[in-house]
């Protein structure tokens, strides 16, 4: 049985989750791990891919919703400019820039 739910594009749960801007990615720049909080407490598969600068996703981390905070290590990750996106089950809710540093 899972724990997490999922919605489809026309949910109102959906409609909730778009635009979500209560999902925090701090310290950035960093240089290795990178603590994700967020304020979803409804069991939603979380995902988050990050990309580098010529769109190549070098990083997928899976969560539960549940656990409200959740730690990315990014410590193989080379110097540079990244992209992340946010999935809360099927929805992207939200996306930007992540420095690393070395």
């Amino acid at each position: 049985m899972s724990v997490c739910k999922t919605t489809s594009p026309q949910s109102p749960e959906a409609e909730t989750l778009r635009g979500v801007n209560d999902i925090i990615l701090y310290p950035n720049p960093t240089s290795g791990l990178i603590k994700v909080v967020h304020n979803f407490n409804a069991g939603y598969c979380m995902q988050i891919d990050i990309y580098d600068s010529r769109s190549a996703k070098v990083k997928t981390v899976l969560f539960n919703s549940s656990s409200l905070e959740t730690t990315i290590d990014a410590s193989l990750l080379s110097s540079g400019m990244y992209y992340f996106i946010v999935h809360a089950g099927e929805e992207e809710i939200k996306k930007g820039k992540l420095t690393i540093i070395k």
